[in-house]
């Protein structure tokens, strides 16, 4: 049993004691039972949320992948390669401008996602992928890039919250991945230039990504969304753990949690040039599911042993 547990059973025990002397005995007898019956099947409950489970698995095997429903398109389109790839290009240059291209997974069940794409306040989350940095790669210290977003769902009526940051974000600015966490309690996120508009706004550096160039690197991401108080933010890069939070916040105070997308968004290209015009990033083997995962689960490279959890949950492959 956990300490949440322990101190989950205290205040039901406490409040059985207050209820106790409110109510006839054999009511109170009844409630009694009833909570011993009740709390044992939520102490398994919150255990078996914890257990690792595979909701969605990508291989980009197939060619026709992006003319289905699996994904949506945000910005320009992507293309799958002959080794099975997704292969994210883009260019800045005056004939045109790139600046995103990124996919949203969709069809994700309840009740961990609603309208198929948007995460709950509770569960934890993990996402693992494989990145490739293909080069030229040269460091761009005029604006950074995301590869990895979680996007929060602004639900303020008049719309004031859309140019909100993404909740979180694997990133590379100048020579450094960096992983950026924020959270916000307030119902409405004041606007852009507000001071403290974020409860938590935070750049974690992950190290240099030189020695990556070229080579596939596995990224997991474990988080569960909570803008008070109970967050969780674990990032595993090849099997290390780069950043380990436990009871943080993270996440924005939105009826929906926030959706994920893959794949490069270069957000000065949307207005202007930097110092460099070409980025290309290949993904591969995409995996998401609930629970907390562990060094037991992965592989020898660092990479998900889809072994491990997909056993946990029906899927078809």
């Amino acid at each position: 049993m956990t300490i949440r547990m322990i101190f989950s059973l205290m205040q039901l025990l406490n409040i059985i004691l207050k209820l106790r002397q409110q109510v006839l005995t054999t009511g109170g007898a009844l409630l009694v039972v009833l909570v011993i019956w009740i709390l044992p099947t939520a102490c398994l409950a919150e255990e078996e949320a914890l257990v690792p489970k595979l909701i969605f698995f990508e291989d980009f095997e197939e060619g026709d992948l992006l003319n289905s429903d699996k994904f949506r398109l945000h910005g320009k389109r992507p293309a799958v390669s002959l080794e099975g790839n997704l292969n994210v290009t883009l260019e800045h240059s005056r004939a045109g401008v790139d600046f995103r291209s990124e996919l949203v997974p969709s069809g994700l069940p309840m009740p961990f996602f609603t309208g198929g794409q948007e995460t709950v306040i509770g569960p934890i989350y993990w996402y693992a992928v494989k990145i490739r940095l293909n080069g030229p790669y040269s460091p761009d210290s005029d604006s950074g890039e995301s590869l990895l977003q979680w996007i929060g769902m602004a639900d303020s009526p008049d719309n004031t919250e859309n140019a909100r940051n993404p909740a979180a974000a694997l990133m590379i600015r100048g020579k450094r991945y960096a992983f950026a966490a924020r959270a916000d309690s307030k119902p409405v996120t004041p606007s852009y230039g507000t001071p403290n508009r974020y409860t938590r706004n935070e750049l974690l550096d992950l190290g240099p990504y030189s020695n990556d160039i070229g080579v596939w690197t596995c990224w997991i991401v474990n988080l569960r969304w909570n803008y008070l108080q109970g967050a969780i933010l674990t990032i595993w890069k090849n099997g290390k753990i780069l950043i380990d939070q436990k009871n943080v916040v993270l996440g924005y105070n939105d009826r929906k949690g926030p959706v994920f997308k893959f794949g490069l968004y270069k957000w000065a290209w949307n207005s202007r040039s930097t110092q460099v015009r070409f980025r290309r990033i290949e993904y591969d083997d995409l995996a998401i599911g609930t629970g907390m995962l562990n060094m037991s689960m992965l592989l020898p490279d660092g990479c998900i042993n889809l072994e491990s959890v997909k056993g946990n949950v029906h899927l078809d492959f």
